[in-house]
């Protein structure tokens, strides 16, 4: 956008419309798009500090029914992979990783 910051924008090829579905800033990962949703990661590296406290990190997922954003983890390093209605996200900060699934909302 304007200011610098990752904007992820929805193009819809019918009517030729763009709208924003969200302006994350620090876009680490994604967009994916998988049946029902767009997932992306907002993050930085945790070895460098000071982290940006502007910022609201970790994966998050759009619902292209209802519009609505869902914070999915709140990793300051997050990866983010999708398939269907289930999103695998993984934490892999200075090594120590976790990782997890989520089932989104059918």
């Amino acid at each position: 956008d304007d200011k610098g910051r990752s904007t992820i924008r929805l193009y819809d090829l019918d009517t030729g419309e763009t709208r924003t579905l969200a302006s994350p800033g620090h876009l680490t990962g994604g967009p994916l798009v998988s049946g029902n949703y767009v997932v992306w990661t907002v993050g930085w590296d945790c070895d460098v500090e000071p982290w940006p406290t502007d910022l609201q990190y970790g994966a998050f997922a759009y619902d292209l029914r209802t519009g609505e954003v869902i914070q999915l983890s709140d990793y300051i390093e997050p990866s983010i992979a999708i398939d269907g209605d289930v999103a695998v996200i993984n934490e892999g900060c200075l090594g120590f990783g976790s990782t997890y699934a989520v089932f989104l909302p059918e």
